[in-house]
């Protein structure tokens, strides 16, 4: 099972696990676990604007799961097979 940190404080920690339902709303450490990559990554994704579209609300940045998913989609690549 794995945690991210949620707020200011390091004292406030949200488990994940599977077993959860999807949220409609990841938050930054959310993305980073689904895309399997950091967050640092993430965070350098937005602010050169080549990531998933994002809320920011009270200073949180929100990631709403059908842009995400959308996001994904859309940079799904099909390999060219080689023919020779």
């Amino acid at each position: 099972m794995r945690f991210c940190v949620t707020g200011p404080s390091t004292r406030e920690v949200t488990w994940m696990s599977d077993k959860k339902p999807k949220p409609e709303l990841l938050l930054q450490c959310e993305l980073a676990e689904l895309l399997r990559i950091s967050e640092r990554t993430v965070a350098r994704m937005r602010a050169e604007g080549v990531g998933p579209c994002y809320h920011k609300a009270r200073g949180r940045i929100l990631y709403p799961r059908p842009l995400v998913d959308d996001w994904i989609a859309q940079h799904t690549v099909t390999p060219v097979r080689n023919l020779s």
